[in-house]
């Protein structure tokens, strides 16, 4: 969940830690930016212990209360966890009463919010809805849609890293699982298995179906975020014997360097985490130890600087992180600065992290170092100073669509979409606005109807969004939009990011030369998806022996991930 087993030391410590002078004591967490202010929302009794957190469109504080992790035998909480409705009943900005939402679950991990409004929590063995039909503030039933199958138990390395793309598709990660044996299968059948290759993150509808897996070489995919373009990022927790934890750009079909069985200190030659082994993607920033959730901020209040930020808690370095990023045309992952945005004491412990409809951010904070439960816990509130606007602006409709607030904006979107007035207004953001995630929210509404109802230069249009001069996240969703439809005219002289899709998934179309060229690219991403595209059989054969004499190890790489090799062939090209 945090930091490294060796650490499990930490857990002696008992409910007999905490103290009224302990608690007296605390010093309240320092935010780097005076343009915002931090409060205490919540702390013990009311919540301990807490974990995952998410925040409803109506502004109720959803927080997962954990009452098994390494609990101690004398422990006298309730049996199973718990998901909190913290009130602030009184408006005074501290929460004074809660409700239990739902109780009896086992090593629970993650909340999040589908965009229509049904909460999903993650536990180590499984992913649930929790739906609330009537509003009564209580899950009506919970509702597996994704069952991971193993003996593996420990606590904070099964899945978790919940997180929803602008069409409501879940991801979230599976963790190392001390390279024990699995099957982990969606609702409609559909499953993978393995055990010792490392943690992944996967991909399904909201209803589990269709599940995929779209990266591995993780250790442990603690949190995922996913921007309004539907760029995948993550926090890797841990690295083993090898700092830093990583922040991950997630390219699908990604490895990310690091499998289980070759051991846990990450030492081993076979094993890398800056993408120094051929085919494996490095990750795009270090960050504190045992990083765990992560948002990509859009909330809209904050000062501009941060709109499109990740956002961390880092648990053991007692520090919330944010990382500004831009992209690098000749660069195919983000480019992030990595910055403190808060720092506390030994006991502030963050570990989730949500953004609430006003655009103010909300953070768990487990508070002692120890893995053993211990009856401490506080939830925190980072928002602008009071005397400064704090909320996203209200405005009519068409204005609300180019509001910097995601929430604003795809509520404003999903009403346009019902009129054919309202489409087309829709679809003059995606052509015209100069707003990129304003067109970004535009394509994924239009995206999401019957073709019946797109424009009928829906293709023209989205291949000249790919082409024009624009930002390289909404060029990237134009292209992902189009699929098999999407024809670049000169696809060599393509960004980085959108030559890698393209070699990615237009394989067969991929000339000699411009594969060649990805071989030999210095951008690890460019060379991942060459060896992705020339391990497509068809490819493969087409090509394979003509590249051998420039990139034979690529090539060998790559028939050994799709197609096989004649050992005369092979024999052939190595001498």
């Amino acid at each position: 969940m945090w930091i490294r087993c060796h650490l499990g030391m930490l857990g002696l410590f008992t409910l007999a830690t905490f103290s009224p002078a302990n608690r007296a004591t605390a010093e309240k967490p320092v935010v780097h930016d005076r343009a915002l202010e931090i409060v205490e929302y919540a702390s013990e009794p009311l919540v301990v212990t807490p974990t995952g957190i998410a925040v409803a469109r109506d502004g109720r504080v959803f927080v997962l209360e954990s009452h098994t992790h390494f609990r101690p035998e004398d422990y006298d909480g309730p049996p199973g966890d718990r998901v909190l409705i913290l009130h602030d009943r009184d408006g005074d900005g501290r929460a004074d009463s809660k409700t239990v939402f739902h109780e009896g679950l086992r090593y629970g991990m993650d909340l999040a919010f589908h965009p229509d409004g049904t909460l999903y929590l993650a536990t180590r063995w499984a992913i649930y809805r929790l739906p609330d039909a009537n509003r009564d503030n209580r899950a009506d039933r919970l509702e597996r849609i994704i069952f991971l199958q193993t003996p593996g138990d420990y606590p904070h390395n099964g899945l978790s890293g919940l997180a929803f793309d602008p069409a409501g598709r879940l991801y979230f990660g599976l963790g190392e699982n001390l390279g024990e044996p699995y099957a982990l299968q969606g609702s409609d059948g559909r499953s993978f298995s393995g055990g010792g290759e490392g943690g992944s993150t996967y991909r399904c509808d909201a209803l589990g179906r269709n599940l995929q897996r779209t990266s591995t070489g993780w250790w442990n995919p603690f949190g995922l975020a996913v921007d309004s373009f539907g760029r995948v990022f993550g926090t890797d927790n841990d690295p083993g014997s090898s700092p830093p934890c990583r922040l991950i750009d997630v390219f699908e079909t990604g490895n990310y360097g690091y499998e289980y069985r070759y051991g846990r200190t990450g030492l081993n030659p076979l094993v890398t985490w800056t993408g120094d082994l051929p085919g494996t993607l490095p990750m795009v920033s270090g960050t504190g130890e045992a990083p765990c959730g992560i948002v990509a901020y859009e909330g809209g209040s904050f000062p501009k600087q941060y709109d499109g930020a990740l956002i961390v808690g880092v648990w053991a370095d007692h520090a919330i992180e944010w990382f500004p990023r831009h992209d690098d045309p000749g660069f195919g992952l983000a480019r992030v600065d990595r910055r403190v945005l808060v720092r506390g004491d030994n006991d502030f412990r963050p570990v989730d992290v949500a953004v609430a409809p006003d655009g103010s951010l909300y953070f768990t904070d487990w508070v002692l170092a120890s893995y053993a439960l211990h009856g401490r816990g506080r939830v925190w509130h980072l928002k602008v100073r009071s005397s400064k606007k704090s909320s996203p602006e209200n405005a009519a409709e068409s204005d609300a669509l180019l509001s910097r607030s995601r929430d604003v904006r795809e509520r404003a979107a999903k009403e346009m979409a019902q009129t054919p007035a309202g489409r087309e207004k829709l679809w003059k953001v995606v052509r015209d606005a100069a707003h990129p995630a304003a067109r970004a929210t535009a394509l994924w509404t239009l995206a999401g109807l019957e073709p019946s109802q797109r424009p009928t230069n829906w293709v023209a249009v989205l291949t000249a969004l790919a082409e024009e001069d624009a930002p390289l996240s909404l060029r990237a969703l134009a292209a992902r939009t189009l699929g098999s439809d999407w024809k670049p005219r000169k696809p060599r002289r393509l960004p980085h990011r959108l030559l890698a899709l393209w070699l990615r998934d237009h394989a067969r179309e991929v000339d000699r030369e411009t594969l060649a060229a990805g071989l030999a690219s210095d951008d690890p991403l460019l060379r991942h998806a060459a060896i992705e595209a020339l391990a497509d059989p068809q490819v493969g054969r087409r090509w394979g022996e003509a590249l051998a004499r420039e990139q034979l190890w690529a090539v060998l790489l790559a028939a050994r991930r799709g197609w096989r090799v004649s050992p005369n062939a092979r024999r052939r090209w190595i001498t």
